[in-house]
């Protein structure tokens, strides 16, 4: 994670800070205004203070407080936006100035974002407003009212937060996609925060690189992209930086991009013996150390018994072992890496990463039978040899 997007990231927590605090304020002023009509109510008994309160509903005075706290809602919003508008500028100067003091170039400036406020008006009136009066006309209590009006709060604020954290991914990587195109830089190489709440498209993204006008293999030219789909841009996290990468072919005639620097190919697969692909399987292998289901879809993916690949998670990432260097983990290997993400996604599972599951499997029952983690690893392999499985590509 490189030193501009750490700076974004305390923005973002700074801005949503700021949102937390707005909604507050909006929330003591709402029950300011419904402080008088229920300490009204206060002393009557549950099935009057309900009639009451239809009566005043009726009557018109209720529709004068359901309109206080619906316009204190929809100012809590409206002003988070204005907020979410003006960080957004200060991400976007941050990051293309990163790129930019890099290769000299002048500082670009933009506008500040617009949002349809209108449309945000009208859902707050459809929405907010509607429910509060429903609750009103099916007779809720006091109390039920208060937490009718608590919950249209804390929808707007997380509204507001999840815009937030999506706008200011968007303009940290539009202000970096447009730095490089500036610098004549050719290749951008997406990069996600990998770790338990990582969703499973942007975890595959990982390292891709492509030719900076071209879009990533999710159909995004960088991460939050405007007009990509909720699923791939809300409360995305991830950014992207420049990459020496080139063209080169392989021996299956299969175009892949291949980095100057260290040889890696980072487009689809890495080079499973270097330094990144190393650092990858690192990276995975405590992702998967912190997921809580991993081994539940695996078993709904591949028909083998939940409690099976459970020890299967434990014996690979978790467990300790006697191994030759010493009382420790497994070292983290980028072929099961892979293996384990596609098993755990679902898709183009490969006939080698069934091999996994079976090979470990043997061998762990071997281990509790009484050989060492070696023996057992040689005898395992006879019958389900991953290594072999992955070198014919299987």
């Amino acid at each position: 994670m490189d030193k501009a997007h750490r700076q974004t990231d305390f923005i973002l927590a700074q801005l949503e800070k700021d949102i937390d605090r707005l909604f507050t304020k909006g929330h003591v002023a709402a029950f300011d205004e419904l402080n008088l009509p229920l300490l009204y109510l206060s002393d009557e008994p549950e099935a009057t203070q309900r009639q009451r309160l239809r009566f005043a509903s009726r009557d018109g005075y209720m529709e004068f407080v359901i309109a206080m706290i619906v316009m204190l809602i929809a100012a809590a919003t409206l002003q988070s936006f204005i907020e979410v508008g003006k960080k957004s500028v200060d991400i976007y100067k941050l990051n293309y100035k990163a790129i930019a003091d890099k290769y000299g170039l002048a500082l670009a400036t933009i506008g500040e974002p617009r949002f349809k406020t209108e449309k945000v008006k009208k859902d707050i009136a459809e929405t907010a407003q509607k429910r509060i009066e429903k609750a009103i006309k099916q007779g809720h209590d006091p109390n039920e009212l208060i937490l009718d009006v608590k919950r249209e709060f804390r929808k707007y604020k997380s509204i507001s937060q999840r815009i937030s954290r999506t706008l200011a991914t968007r303009y940290e990587n539009m202000a970096r996609i447009d730095a490089l195109r500036a610098a004549g830089i050719k290749y951008k190489r997406w990069q996600a925060i990998l770790d338990r709440v990582t969703r499973d498209s942007h975890r595959r993204l990982h390292n891709e690189v492509k030719p900076i006008g071209e879009p990533f293999s999710n159909g995004l030219q960088y991460p939050a992209q405007d007009g990509g789909s909720a699923e791939e841009v809300m409360n995305c996290r991830c950014y992207i930086i420049g990459s020496d990468g080139i063209l080169t072919q392989q021996s299956s005639d299969k175009n892949v991009l291949q980095d100057k620097q260290n040889n890696d190919i980072i487009s689809g697969a890495l080079n499973p013996d270097s330094k990144l692909a190393k650092e990858h399987a690192e990276i995975y292998y405590e992702a998967v150390r912190k997921m809580n289901n991993d081994y539940i879809k695996i078993a709904k993916n591949t028909g083998i018994e939940e409690s099976d690949v459970k020890s299967i998670k434990e014996y690979l990432f978790l467990q300790k072992h006697n191994l030759a260097s010493g009382h420790k983990r497994f070292d983290a290997d980028y072929h099961i890496a892979q293996s384990w993400q596609r098993l755990v996604d679902g898709k183009a599972i490969k006939g080698q990463d069934l091999i996994l599951l079976k090979h470990e499997l043997m061998e762990m029952r071997l281990v509790k039978s009484g050989l060492t983690q070696n023996q057992a690893h040689i005898q395992a392999s006879k019958e389900f040899n991953y290594k072999k499985a992955v070198e014919r590509g299987e």
